[in-house]
C-alpha cells in the first residue's frame, strides 16, 4: 500500500534527472523512502579508481622500471588513463544537468 501511494504521490511530476533523480531513485524511494541509486554511486566512483590506478602506475614506473618499457609507454598508458577520467568527468558534468 505504501509503495503505491508513494508512486501515486508523484504521477506528473517532472525534474528527471540522471545523477540525482532517475528511475533507479524512483524505485528505491517508492519501496524505501530512500532516494539512492546504486548505479550512479558506482559511475561515480569510476573516476576515483581511475585517479588510483594512475597513482598506482606512477609510483610503479618510478619505483620499478621495466627493462624494455621506456618511460614513454608508460606515460602513453598514463595519459589514457587520464583522458577517460577527464570523458568521466565531463560526462557527468553534462548529465547532471535537468531534464524536463
Amino acid at each position: 500500500r505504501t509503495i503505491v501511494s508513494r508512486a501515486l504521490s508523484r504521477v506528473g511530476e517532472k525534474g528527471y534527472n540522471l545523477v540525482r533523480s532517475n528511475c533507479e531513485h524512483f524505485a528505491n524511494w517508492c519501496v524505501t523512502g530512500e532516494t539512492t541509486s546504486f548505479q550512479v554511486k558506482h559511475a561515480l566512483s569510476a573516476p576515483v579508481r581511475f585517479l588510483e590506478r594512475i597513482i598506482d602506475d606512477l609510483v610503479d614506473t618510478a619505483r620499478h622500471p621495466v627493462k624494455g618499457k621506456p618511460i614513454r609507454q608508460a606515460a602513453a598508458t598514463i595519459y589514457s588513463s587520464l583522458s577517460l577520467f577527464a570523458a568521466h568527468l565531463l560526462f557527468f558534468s553534462w548529465s547532471s544537468l535537468k531534464i524536463g
